[in-house]
């Protein structure tokens, strides 16, 4: 069975992927949606435009991921780790406990937003 994204053969959109090493990996687009991703190895990936939306990161390894416009839009990114990872024109709404966005280029609106709903 295809789908997930027009560049990703398997299919990712609401499915349990904890654990799952993306790392390095193309994934263009790539539907994400809903899906449980605890813990995955998205390490260096190229995800341009991906959707996170209502997905689960908790402790995802986010770290060089190239993630221009994607979508984390109700994500839980709880212990995520975004470090050095372009999050360029990106949408982050959802759950960002415990996240630490040091050294992660983000638009001023995405900074101001941050901020309002910092934890601490």
């Amino acid at each position: 069975m295809k789908g997930g994204g027009p560049y990703g053969a398997q299919v990712t959109r609401g499915q349990d992927l904890t654990g799952k090493d993306f790392s390095g990996q193309t994934l263009i687009k790539q539907d994400f949606k809903t899906s449980i991703l605890r813990q995955a190895n998205f390490k260096g990936a190229k995800l341009l435009g991906a959707s996170f939306f209502d997905a689960d990161l908790t402790a995802a390894d986010l770290s060089d991921a190239d993630l221009r416009g994607a979508d984390f839009s109700l994500a839980n990114l709880t212990k995520a780790n975004l470090q050095n990872a372009n999050l360029e024109g990106a949408l982050a709404t959802g759950n960002t406990s415990f996240k630490d966005f040091t050294d992660v280029p983000l638009r001023d609106d995405q900074k101001e937003y941050l901020c309002k709903v910092a934890d601490g």
